[in-house]
Order: structure tokens, then sequence, then C-alpha cells
């Protein structure tokens, strides 16, 4: 499904951590502003490169970084919006700081500094991988997420949908992206299937841009003994 309407979904996206700390520590460079990156091996359910600004720091336990920010938060978000009503909202994610962070490390990422932030799902929810202040205001969410689809609409004609997708991350709610006719869908999903959805934001509308239905392999036996993926 891929035409060329503009119709975007106004959604917002608030995601919590709380829970233990995972071990690792983020290694400071020696230079202010910039935080090394953490050791992401391994797959994972929920990756989010977010820039914005900090709105909380929890000690040395979690940081909250918000892309429009300035932007009222919608009461409720709509299901689907008309092209010509879309507004933005603020879209929030709070990663964990991995444990052994040094506390002089974090000291330059107060309250308003604008930075960018990678965050991973890890066995105890999403947890901060790399944190960079920028040098400029502009504010950009990226997510990639695999899960099972709890709700899916597609778009129609001037009225774009919407995917909810549950990561079972620790911490995290659904992630929901708002789905238009220009989001690439090679089988159109289900309620039930396991999706893998990468959403982009630009002031503050979070929106699909691929979505592909992940199919579980079978294996079989025949009569010989022999194993058949299907």
């Amino acid at each position: 499904m891929r035409t060329r309407s503009k119709t975007l979904l106004a959604l917002w996206v608030g995601c919590l951590v709380t829970g233990v700390f995972a071990t690792g520590a983020v290694a400071h460079d020696g230079h202010g502003g910039k935080l090394g990156k953490i050791s992401s091996k391994g797959k994972s359910a929920l990756k989010v490169e977010i820039r914005g600004s900090i709105t909380a720091v929890d000690g040395t336990n979690s940081i909250t970084v918000t892309a429009n920010p300035s932007v009222a938060t919608p009461s409720a978000p709509p299901v689907v919006v008309q092209l010509m009503e879309v507004v933005t909202a603020p879209i929030s994610f709070t990663c964990m700081i991995p444990a052994g962070t040094d506390p002089a490390a974090l000291a330059a990422f107060t309250m308003g500094v604008h930075v960018k932030a990678k965050c991973r799902s890890t066995d105890t929810g999403l947890m901060l991988t790399r944190l960079r202040m920028t040098g400029s205001t502009r504010d950009k969410v990226e997510v990639e997420a695999r899960g099972t689809i709890t709700t899916f609409n597609a778009a129609a004609g001037l009225v774009a949908g919407s995917i909810v997708v549950d990561t079972a991350v620790l911490g995290q709610a659904p992630l929901t992206c708002a789905v238009t006719d220009r989001t690439r869908v090679r089988t159109v999903p289900v309620s039930g299937d396991t999706v893998q959805v990468e959403c982009k934001s630009k002031d503050g509308l979070l929106t699909a841009k691929k979505i592909k239905v992940k199919v579980a392999k079978v294996e079989l036996k025949d009569s010989d003994g022999d194993h058949h993926a299907h």
C-alpha cells in the first residue's frame, strides 16, 4: 500500500520506565556534553533515537527526553484525523541510566538541555546507550519496534489509520504510530500478528514508515526423518 497522500495522525507516545537497572556502564569520553556508547549486542524489541529536550532527570537512575515539549499534550489522542486537522504533540521516552555511570559525566545533562539520545530494550526495560548534546533545537524521533499488534486501522483516503504494537518491554506502554497511504505494507497485518515496524516523527507526528509481518518458520519432518523449514 503506497500512494502519495500526505495524511498524518497526531499521536502522543509516553513511555515511563520503572524497575531494576541492568549492569554495564556508560563511559565518559573526557569531553563535556557527551556520553560514550555502551555495549548493545543482541536483538532488541524496541530501539529509540530521539532529539529533544531533557524534561526529567532522576539522579543516576533515568533520564526523560521529550520532542516538542512546549506543545500541550492532548487529553485523549484521536483515533483518526483529517489531513487539515493535524496537530502536534510531545513525544517522550524515559530511559534507564546504566548502573556504574559516573555521576560527574551526567552533571551537564540538566533540565531543558537539548540532546540526542539512543536507547534500546533490555531484559529490565529501556536502557540508555548514548547521550550527547546537540547544537540545534531540531526535534526528531525514530523508533524501531518488534511485537504483537493489538490494533491496526488502514488509511482510507484523507483519513489516517493507526497501528498499536505491544513490544512486551518492561515498563513500556504499547507503541502507537499513524498509518498513512505512504506507509509501506507488504502484507496487511491483523490483530495478533507479530510485526516489525519503523516509525519516524518530525514536529510531534509519529508515523509508521514501514510495517512488516514476521512469519514464524515451521519445521516439518517427512517420512524419512528429514527436516524442512517453511
